[in-house]
């Protein structure tokens, strides 16, 4: 997902970098050969062939560094299901802010250089610049929660059973006494919500279809984690996000002048 800044493209949420090192960490070396295909045919589709091998070395740096150094420091149980309280600190380190960090070097290197010109549009000439900023904040979001999407589709392609031993893993998370009108009425203010954000906003609009409701699904997703858990709301937060991300003008006026 991207915008316009000033005539440049600044991406708002960056999944690329969360699928490449979801890969690492799922197959290990065996991913690279199928890595690089897929980013011959997709990012670097049409570049020249020097331009080319930067974008593939732009992704296998970080997600091989992160890779290498998540293993030794977690050496045995560093394939298990995110959710793991005793390794988060462990994958917010190596698989959201170190790779963003590599990443967003190297996009600067690469900005100077003039190397593969089509993905450095997403930095900013300057470090601290307002398109480099926001390009760190859409790594650090898209790894933080692409890697756990995308490392749990994985399993569920590699082994569909894997999806029962989730949903029993989500039922020991959910508090028991939690009754059904309870996940009702959660789910009914989430919609609402996403309804009003996702309304594209027009004459009669009112601040509630504005970035102001924006700040209210931060509390109600919060009561999702507390009462259903973890790994229940994960599934949930990752497409809300990126939902509201991509439409991300529907809720932002032209002008701040509400009725």
């Amino acid at each position: 997902t991207y915008t316009m800044l000033n005539g440049h493209m600044v991406f708002l949420y960056y999944l690329p970098l969360a699928l490449v090192l979801s890969l690492m960490m799922f197959f290990g070396w065996a991913a690279i050969p199928g890595i690089i295909i897929g980013l011959l045919l997709t990012l670097a589709r049409g570049m020249t062939p020097e331009q080319a091998i930067g974008v593939l070395f732009h992704f296998l740096i970080p997600c091989v560094l992160c890779w290498g150094g998540y293993r030794i420091f977690v050496p045995r149980r560093q394939q298990v299901s995110h959710g793991n309280v005793k390794l988060m600190p462990h994958r917010l380190f190596w698989q959201m802010l170190l790779p963003s960090v590599i990443f967003l070097i190297l996009s600067q290197i690469a900005e100077y250089l003039g190397l593969h010109p089509r993905t450095t549009e997403m930095t900013g000439i300057t470090p601290f610049s307002l398109r480099s900023l926001i390009t760190f904040q859409a790594l650090m979001v898209g790894c933080l929660t692409g890697v756990p999407l995308c490392y749990f589709l994985l399993r569920i392609i590699r082994n569909p059973f894997h999806v029962r031993g989730f949903i029993s893993q989500v039922r020991l998370q959910i508090d028991p006494k939690i009754k059904t009108i309870e996940i009702i009425c959660w789910a009914a203010i989430l919609i609402l919500l996403l309804g009003l954000l996702l309304m594209p906003l027009n004459d009669t609009s009112t601040i509630f279809s504005t970035n102001y409701t924006l700040s209210l699904l931060m509390p109600v997703m919060l009561w999702g984690a507390m009462r259903f858990g973890y790994r229940f709301i994960s599934l949930i937060w990752t497409p809300v996000l990126i939902a509201v991300i991509h439409f991300h003008y529907r809720y932002l006026p032209v002008y701040p002048s509400y009725n």
